[in-house]
């Protein structure tokens, strides 16, 4: 996830107002960073480099790196410079502007369909033609319009809106409109939290029993759990409680059951249905990261933290579920999918750690963008396992 701020320069009084806008991408151009500003008008950007601001020049250039062989970067300061503002900001009324800007805010939350296009700026906010998820059936516009009059108390009378201070007052509306659409979401998510089914509630205990349940060795199917993951890890090897192996594989004692102090054995069983499922992927991550070097990553050290990252997110921990509104509880009637997560997530995690070449210091970044991505992805309401691949594949998880 790469932060990019805005700041507004120019000859104009509301200049140095500061806005910021969050997306997930390894690459920015020029062309992207013009598209996702949210105002009309012509402007010079720069991008700032160390204790200095470099012009952006290139349309391909990207942004986010100024050397090939680092990662990309996760924050971008960019200077805009105000060269002209067109007169569509004076003959359009504030409440216009501010309806679009809503929409465009809501693209981005998944409440629109075409999330990074472009605003233009209109007399009043549209419904998306072909909805992706049933967060698009909620009607939007008429939330928005029902806050008109307390917006209004907000906002200068269009008349006294000047060329010159157009800028500003576009500065305040992006405000309002990000706090504005983010109770929508909160709203719409709320008016579509499914009640958790006799299915889902037994299959969440479930995982919630294993979060809590520490490893034991005289505990039948513990062992088999530390068994399948064994010939998961070393399937032509015989399995042995201990062993140098599971340092290999990325725990931090020869005795792994050790690492799982905080995950029960819900990671252990996690990691075991991420080698079953996938078991040439999971060789190839075995053996690019089996080496302890700071450019890899310990395979068993991440399982664990996404298993406690997806815990947190539906709340297993002391049952927190059963007081938790959610619009994806029926994901849960089936089994599998706190493991489909899981998969999704390491997968994703491995992904951006090998193309980005990063080294152990940005794991806990990564895991942050990690969870920012399966989160939006839950955002989504899936229903079915299927339906949460396609979302994930939609938001590049996969």
């Amino acid at each position: 996830m790469v932060n990019i701020v805005y700041k507004i320069h120019g000859d104009i009084p509301e200049a140095g107002l500061l806005f910021n806008v969050s997306v997930d991408s390894e690459k920015l151009t020029l062309p992207e960073i013009q598209q996702l500003f949210p105002f009309e008008g012509k402007f010079h950007f720069r991008k700032r480099l160390n204790d200095s601001w470099l012009d952006l020049v290139d349309s391909n250039e990207n942004l986010l790196t100024d050397d090939m062989s680092r990662p990309p970067v996760n924050s971008l300061e960019i200077q805009a410079l105000v060269l002209s503002l067109p007169q569509t900001y004076v003959e359009k009324s504030a409440y216009d502007l501010y309806y679009d800007a809503v929409e465009t805010e809501l693209s981005r939350l998944g409440l629109y369909e075409d999330g990074r296009q472009k605003r233009v700026v209109v007399g009043s906010i549209r419904e998306p033609k072909s909805p992706k998820s049933p967060l698009h059936n909620y009607s939007s516009a008429d939330k928005i319009k029902s806050m008109k009059k307390e917006i209004s108390k907000q906002l200068p009378p269009v008349e006294s809106i000047s060329l010159e201070s157009a800028t500003g007052h576009a500065l305040n509306l992006w405000n309002t409109v990000k706090t504005t659409a983010s109770t929508i979401h909160q709203n719409v998510r709320s008016q579509l939290a499914s009640k958790l089914s006799d299915i889902s509630e037994e299959n969440l205990s479930l995982l919630s029993d294993d979060l809590s349940t520490p490893f034991s060795d005289i505990n039948p199917r513990h062992m088999a759990y530390l068994t399948d993951l064994w010939n998961g890890l070393s399937p032509k090897q015989a399995f042995q409680r201990n062993s140098s192996k599971w340092k290999e594989a990325g725990f931090q004692s020869t005795d792994p059951t050790v690492d799982l102090r905080a995950s029960g054995v819900l990671a252990l069983r996690a990691m075991t249905y991420l080698c079953e499922k996938y078991p040439d992927r999971s060789q190839r991550m075995l053996q690019a990261n089996k080496t302890n070097v700071s450019t890899n990553y310990p395979f068993a050290v991440v399982g664990i933290n996404i298993t406690l990252m997806l815990a947190d997110i539906i709340g297993l921990k002391d049952a927190k579920y059963l007081s938790i509104q959610s619009s994806y509880w029926e994901l849960f009637e089936n089994r599998n999918s706190f493991y489909e997560m899981f998969c999704i997530c390491f997968l994703y995690l491995d992904n951006i750690w090998t193309s980005r070449k990063a080294v152990r210091g940005v794991f806990g970044k990564l895991m942050l963008e990690v969870k920012s991505a399966i989160t939006s992805v839950l955002d989504r309401s899936p229903k079915m396992i299927s339906e949460l691949r396609s979302i994930a594949a939609q938001a590049g998880m996969m």
